[in-house]
């Protein structure tokens, strides 16, 4: 998965979804709200309709017919205000990535209107896309979900930029850690 970082205007960013964080006490503010500004309301209808609740863990997902370059918008639920925090960010990334399991490429808005310092959220969006973007069952034939090749960050954020820099090399680095398929049944292997 590559990173790359967008300090444009999140409508002009192309990806397969857009995502913004939707808090579930606050309705469809901060970013998602602008977003909806820009979509005449479609994301307020989503959240009036029960479609995007903000609740922990849920996102909704709502095509947006080429009003932006993005061809949908994900709310990415991240719970109430009050318990905001990384983990709860990192979570809803989690849930966009295992929600939107067609798309190649997810690109995510910092929230600046967030109880969250932008490169805490950057960090925790990067933790959470490449933990729920991992397949278990990878080395199976079948049943492949398309595999998430490029995560976008849209923040003006200098900081941020670098926290998330700073994350996708770790992550990167640590990729070659990752399980390898079993060994065939009655193999031996060597401990030590």
């Amino acid at each position: 998965m590559r990173l790359e970082i967008e300090p444009g205007a999140p409508e002009s960013v192309e990806a397969d979804v857009l995502a913004a964080p939707l808090l579930a006490d606050a309705g469809v503010t901060g970013a998602a709200g602008a977003l909806d500004e820009r979509l005449g309301g479609a994301l307020g209808r989503a959240a009036a309709d029960g479609e995007a609740t903000g609740k922990l863990n849920e996102s909704a997902v709502v095509h947006v017919d080429g009003a932006l370059a993005a061809r949908r918008v994900a709310l990415a639920g991240v719970g109430a205000r009050e318990a905001l925090d990384a983990d709860a960010l990192r979570t809803a990334a989690a849930a966009v990535v295992r929600r939107a399991d067609f798309a190649g490429s997810v690109a995510w808005v910092l929230d600046p209107a967030l109880d969250l310092p932008p490169a805490e959220q950057a960090r925790a969006i990067v933790d959470g896309t490449v933990l729920g973007a991992y397949e278990p069952g990878r080395w199976k034939t079948s049943g492949r979900r398309r595999p998430l090749e490029r995560l976008v960050l849209v923040t003006e954020d200098e900081e941020a930029q670098a926290a998330a820099r700073r994350s996708g090399r770790t992550r990167s680095a640590a990729s070659g850690w990752a399980p390898s398929p079993p060994s065939p049944r009655g193999a031996r292997t060597r401990r030590g």
